[in-house]
């Protein structure tokens, strides 16, 4: 489902906020919204995850197992 900006969901996890754009059964689009010194651990997702960066750099890991 795709959502209108005004329709976004806006989400907390690990005190960074962000909203979701679109989402399916297998992808999710998100729009973080992080600030200098968030953190989020190590996590899985059920699903896909697309993201950009507009403004500002941040470092990201991730494991394809």
């Amino acid at each position: 489902m795709i959502l209108k900006a005004s329709q976004g969901i806006a989400r907390n996890f690990h005190s960074v906020d962000f909203v979701v754009l679109s989402y399916g059964p297998k992808t999710m689009i998100t729009k973080m919204l992080y600030k200098q010194g968030d953190f989020v651990p190590l996590h899985k997702h059920p699903n896909e995850q697309s993201g950009y960066v507009l403004s500002g750099r941040y470092r990201i890991a991730f494991n394809t197992n």
